[in-house]
């Protein structure tokens, strides 16, 4: 699927019913990577009881929109977007076109993390929870606090799977490289191959938000879920812990044997903690609607 702006065509994937449930990716991959962090969450059969278990499919409870974002994937065009503001104002428009009126959940990964916060400046009132995985929270790398590289279960033997640079690319971005981590490696170097560098870097030039993208217009009281790595040099598991005072409803966690790609180093964790945040999610739905 495709919308339209001017010249930019933003291609977009869109999988089950219900409700909306708007999907944002990091920097430079594409779609791929969250449509394998969470469909394998909407795909089991049996989902890990919480307080909340859907009624029929779990793939007809929420209809996931993936998109490719400005200069990734297969979103083309755009000469107008020229910084992360721009990148915002133009999901707000998809989201007023495609999702409309309906009250939508919201996922941001690294990049899709910082561009999330910056949508939900503008949709706090729609929003029914977000998802942080690993999420940018300071533009400027110089200033973020990060640990130390660590690899925890080296697998130099499976790296050599990878042509360079990408071997040499993983080995320092995994913590941990069993063989069934480094099979879903796809889901984000795929991405980075087809990605329009030219384009990624002139938005990344002026990557700060020009607006102070956590002070919202009032507290935003619908659960929210962070999840960090203990190890990850990318973006660090300190600065998103301050994202906490900003959410009141918030769960943080750091995760041990994991850097940036925690959602892949933990993915058991990762599932049942996004299963406990559709739990809360529904329960303040439900709670909500009993006092309108």
């Amino acid at each position: 699927m495709i919308f339209e702006k001017d010249d930019l065509k933003l291609h977009y994937e869109c999988r089950g019913e219900g409700q909306p449930f708007l999907m944002l990716h990091g920097m430079p991959t594409d779609r791929r990577a969250m449509i394998g962090a969470f469909e394998p969450v909407f795909q089991m059969k049996t989902p890990p009881m919480t307080r909340f278990q859907p009624h029929g499919d779990w793939d007809k409870s929420y209809q996931r929109y993936y998109v490719d974002l400005p200069g990734m994937g297969k979103t083309t065009g755009g000469s107008w977007i020229k910084s992360n503001d721009d990148v915002v104002k133009v999901l707000a428009e998809f989201v007023e076109s495609v999702i409309g009126k309906r009250p939508f959940l919201l996922a941001g990964f690294s990049y899709g993390g910082y561009i999330a916060r910056g949508l939900l400046h503008h949709f706090s009132h729609q929003v029914d929870g977000i998802v942080l995985i690993a999420p940018v929270v300071l533009g400027e790398r110089e200033n973020r606090t990060l640990p130390e590289p660590r690899v925890i279960a080296a697998n130099p033997e499976g790296l050599k799977q990878f042509p360079e640079p990408l071997g040499e690319f993983l080995s320092t971005m995994l913590v941990a490289q069993e063989e069934a981590i480094l099979t879903r490696q796809h889901e984000v170097l795929d991405g980075i191959q087809v990605a329009d560098h030219k384009k990624v870097a002139e938005i990344s030039e002026k990557y700060p938000f020009s607006f102070p993208v956590d002070q919202l217009p009032a507290p935003f009281e619908k659960p929210v879920l962070i999840v960090t790595g203990r190890h990850d040099h990318v973006t660090g598991y300190a600065d998103p812990f301050q994202l906490v005072d900003h959410f009141p409803r918030a769960t943080y966690i750091v995760l041990d044997r994991a850097g940036h790609g925690v959602h892949i180093e933990q993915p058991h964790l990762f599932n049942a903690l996004v299963f406990e945040w559709l739990a809360r999610v529904e329960e303040e739905k439900q709670r909500s609607a009993l006092k309108e």
